[in-house]
């Protein structure tokens, strides 16, 4: 473990955290509020970009130039995990918290550091694709990335995690690719918010390279009037995906627990019912689909409605 991240109060001016730093021959500085809990960073390029280049004065609050809100993983986290969530916010230092405590910052460069880097290339390979025809082509690199791993040792825990979170990313850069194609017959998008959910074992992340598939869709239920023209879209956009990943390799679920079926691509209301039923009625076919719904995950889009059908469990 990495010794304890350098701290400074919210009210100390950048001169004495620049100070502290230069001391202490660190890169970044975790910034305390009056409890002292971490309530934001601020890194060498934070000093570069919001301080010398914009011309503030060295007497200013540390606070005025921080990044906020701070990003922090667990111990826990694999290191994939972590570059992949500095990527998605275009950030440098991850905070680790260890039961509500700070132990560690952790930088990109540290972590590109470290071996078993095939991960990291391909996540960045699958974000940049530009066509579903390219994305096709990169899939052959996923099973030799998950070979490479086997090979360094990591455990099957290990290794399945990754290979859940490369499957995510391939399950984002489809739809949003499917969402582009459809805005030249739809251009103003999605007519209301939604969530692509994963189901069963890959909601548990506990997928192998190639499993079925086992997705839903949730979206926002429709004001008076969008009824008819968000079902319409939501069937769309999942027969789509769900057409471009059996492309790509993952099988169709033979139980038909997927978002193109649409009896699981529907507003968050009907999903509210369902639920409720399952867990009122507890019915062979009702505990059948509790065991499969109930350990579902949001991969894309609005997290809100997630979090929604997780309260009314």
């Amino acid at each position: 473990m990495k010794s304890p991240p350098v701290t400074c109060a919210a009210g100390d001016t950048i001169a004495a955290a620049a100070r502290v730093m230069d001391a202490r021959e660190v890169d970044s500085i975790i910034v305390l509020d009056e409890a002292g809990q971490p309530e934001g960073i601020v890194t060498d390029r934070d000093l570069r970009a919001r301080v010398l280049a914009a011309g503030r004065s060295p007497d200013e609050p540390v606070a005025t130039v921080m990044t906020r809100p701070i990003v922090s993983v667990s111990p826990e986290a694999f290191v994939l995990e972590a570059l992949l969530e500095m990527s998605r916010r275009d950030i440098h230092h991850l905070l680790v918290v260890e039961g509500g405590r700070p132990v560690a910052v952790v930088s990109s460069r540290e972590l590109l550091a470290l071996p078993a880097r095939a991960p990291l290339e391909l996540s960045r390979a699958i974000q940049t694709r530009e066509s579903l025809d390219e994305l096709v082509r990169l899939m052959p690199e996923l099973t030799d990335a998950t070979r490479r791993l086997v090979g360094e040792g990591l455990s099957g825990y290990e290794v399945g995690r990754i290979v859940s979170e490369l499957n995510d990313l391939v399950i984002r850069r489809v739809l949003a690719l499917v969402e582009r194609d459809l805005r030249e017959t739809e251009p103003a998008g999605p007519p209301v918010p939604f969530c692509w959910l994963v189901l069963g074992s890959e909601g548990r992340r506990e997928q192998t390279l190639r499993t079925d598939q086992d997705n839903a869709l949730v979206y926002e239920d429709p004001p008076s009037g969008l009824e008819t023209w968000s079902r319409a879209y939501f069937a769309a956009l999942a027969e789509r995906v769900i057409d471009e990943l059996l492309r790509l390799g993952y099988p169709r679920c033979p139980g038909g627990s997927m978002a193109s079926n649409p009896r699981w691509c529907q507003p968050l209301a009907v999903w509210r019912g369902y639920f409720g039923e399952w867990i009122r009625e507890p019915a062979p076919q009702n505990l059948l689909y509790s065991s499969i719904y109930f350990d579902f995950r949001p991969v894309a889009g609005a997290p809100e409605l997630a979090r929604a059908l997780r309260d009314e469990i």
